[in-house]
């Protein structure tokens, strides 16, 4: 259930502060926009970052990355061979 307890995305140069967290294979994902690309605020670029969470359930606090995340899914390119 969802509890507002902590602050764990820290959106210094994002050019915004919202985003979205989903689970996929097994990880969490934190989804969030930036105007990285364009220096532009409305023309935003998507973003991943992978969301840890502590034993206790809370989430560790992160911040944007250039990188984003390891691909989690299939190689598409080799796929089927």
């Amino acid at each position: 259930p969802w509890e507002d307890a902590q602050i764990f995305f820290n959106p210094t140069g994002c050019g915004t502060s919202h985003g979205s967290i989903t689970e996929f294979n097994g990880k969490w994902y934190w989804f969030y926009h930036t105007q990285d690309l364009s220096n532009i605020g409305e023309q935003r670029s998507v973003s991943v970052e992978e969301v840890i969470f502590n034993d206790d359930g809370s989430i560790q606090r992160f911040s944007k990355t250039s990188e984003g995340v390891l691909q989690n899914g299939p190689d598409y390119e080799n796929f089927g061979r």
